[in-house]
């Protein structure tokens, strides 16, 4: 085995050496093309330079750096559009992420700390209708981290302070596709923000346990790998790096139960953090932020818009059409709850909201189930169709 060998030229260069066609017309020989597209130092890279090994050999890639290499899928030969195909030796070896129009990252599914390092391979061939070249395979040896990885709790993940590279898991309970944001929880029924979903991949496509790839649903138990970053007083996960599939811990519930809230926890505010306490957290005094609520017994007062001026009809429509945010002012007997309407939800789920809140008669009470978030203070998130209800 040997560390990485490279060529100090640039892509741009290489790029430049394989010339393309023009001019008068002439016959192609396809054999010779894909030949000399397999040849091309420029497929695979690592660190922008040329892969350079031997049958013989392989590369070593660190788990404890997380490297990667970049491949691509297709190339110009002499004017002509050559495909590249890659075929790891195991189905789970790497994740691909897309890297631009023809590239693609390949990134070495490592080992935990203290399990065994492994050797992966790729292998490619170049194609142009049925011309095809001979396969070349690379070899790489992976190494698990040195030191363990920074796995936390959701509970922990509040108070780890922001900047600090964590890995948490847990089941999304929302999704909110246009702002980029998730939402998962624990099975105590600690909830986390995740944003934004749109740094891993393909717009935040979750990795499965067999290797393939799809949009976040609402149900997916994930762990996820990022910074701790916090805003307005909302703890999330930003700069988001890795979101795989993971099977849920043993006795995780089929069913996740919301927390049922009354007016004395909203009105009752921790004089340490200025925010209400969820029950049964007193020690930690998490307020909630992120978990699955649900709240009876609310009447609506009036709209508000985010400078908080009343808004009347015709500026709650306005509003909708015009993309903007709408706070729902609502008592809960004698206490004010915020419900927050947050136009990344579209056009379409945010205005029926406000029709479900027109149809409410004089003083009728609804309820909602849903995340519950922060903006400085506690606010009701209606995410999904159900979230408000009679």
């Amino acid at each position: 085995m040997k560390k990485l060998k490279t060529l100090t030229i640039s892509l741009l260069a290489l790029t430049a050496l394989v010339g393309c066609g023009g001019g008068e017309e002439v016959s192609v020989d396809y054999q010779a093309v894909v030949d000399k597209a397999i040849d091309n130092r420029a497929i695979i890279t690592y660190n922008n330079n040329p892969l350079i090994v031997s049958d013989d050999e392989s590369t070593e890639l660190s788990g404890e750096r997380d490297e990667f290499v970049v491949i691509a899928t297709s190339i110009r030969v002499d004017g002509v559009d050559v495909g590249l195909y890659w075929t790891p030796n195991m189905m789970n070896a790497f994740t691909f992420l897309d890297s631009g129009d023809i590239h693609k990252e390949a990134h070495p599914n490592y080992p935990d700390f203290g399990e065994p390092d492994r050797r992966v391979s790729l292998t490619v061939t170049a194609r142009v209708g049925e011309y095809e070249s001979a396969s070349r395979t690379y070899m790489f040896d992976i190494t698990a981290p040195t030191t363990v990885r920074n796995y936390v709790s959701l509970p922990e993940a509040h108070n780890i302070p922001t900047g600090e590279a964590i890995i948490i898991e847990g089941q999304v309970t929302r999704i909110l596709t246009d702002y980029n944001a998730a939402y998962i929880q624990d099975a105590n029924g600690v909830g986390f923000s995740l944003y934004r979903l749109d740094t891993i991949g393909d717009g935040g496509d979750l990795t499965l346990k067999d290797g393939s790839r799809r949009k976040l649903q609402v149900g997916d138990y994930i762990e996820a790998t990022g910074e701790k970053g916090a805003y307005n007083g909302l703890q999330q996960l930003s700069f988001i790096t890795i979101f795989t599939e993971k099977d849920k811990p043993e006795g995780f519930p089929a069913q996740l139960t919301p927390h049922v809230l009354d007016e004395t926890f909203f009105k009752t505010i921790d004089p340490d953090t200025q925010l209400p306490v969820l029950p049964g957290f007193e020690e930690s005094k998490y307020s909630g932020q992120g978990s699955l609520v649900k709240v009876d017994g609310l009447t609506f007062v009036e709209f508000r818009n985010v400078d908080n001026q009343v808004l009347n009809d015709a500026q709650v429509d306005a509003a909708v059409a015009s993309s903007a945010h709408i706070m729902i002012k609502t008592m809960l007997n004698e206490t004010p709850v915020d419900v927050y309407l947050n136009y990344h939800m579209g056009k379409e789920l945010q205005g029926q909201f406000v029709e479900f809140i027109r149809s409410l008669g004089a003083g009728e009470k609804f309820g909602f189930e849903g995340v519950m978030g922060i903006y400085t203070t506690l606010q009701l998130l209606p995410m999904a169709a159900g979230d408000l209800y009679k």
